[in-house]
């Protein structure tokens, strides 16, 4: 497994002012190791771009616009008054008393990635098919780790 970080959701161009502001609000919730994440959608191509720990090479994935929003509420742990799907899904685990592990991209497909969400019940852990978006969107939420299978190293670019 590649281990990556998540760097946030490709959205839209900001200006200097937004992006000076966006960073100090991330260097504030977040830290200084999560300094490097950038909020930048164009709303007709949202994106998840992750971060190849050991190269730094990064891996942009198209996902949907609810789903770059869910993330980046997520990663800015932006509280809402009422669960959200990706909430609603942790609600369930914890119900069914199981716990999220981790989010992996497992391959692609005919120009589309597929991936797991890998959630502990006891001394047993079960891989669940799902969108990528959507297991990122969840490991976010409750800080378990993002990873991508080697067979897609070469999907990094510089």
């Amino acid at each position: 497994m590649i281990e990556v970080d998540v760097l946030g959701v490709v959205t839209r161009q900001l200006s200097e002012d937004e992006r000076a502001a966006a960073f100090a609000r991330l260097d504030e919730q977040l830290g200084h190791e999560r300094r490097s994440q950038r909020l930048t959608v164009d709303p007709e191509y949202p994106a998840v771009r992750l971060r190849n720990r050991a190269s730094g090479r990064l891996l942009e994935i198209t996902i949907g616009t609810p789903e770059a929003m869910a993330i980046s509420m997520g990663l800015h742990r932006q509280e809402v008054p009422r669960p959200m799907t990706h909430d609603f899904v942790g609600n369930l685990l914890a119900a069914l008393d199981a716990t999220p592990v981790r989010a992996v991209v497992t391959r692609l497909v005919d120009g589309t990635f597929y991936g797991e969400l890998v959630v502990r019940r006891g001394d047993e852990e079960v891989a669940v098919d799902c969108r990528p978006s959507d297991g990122i969107a969840v490991a976010v939420r409750y800080g378990v780790p993002v990873a991508v299978d080697e067979s897609l190293d070469t999907e990094f670019a510089a």
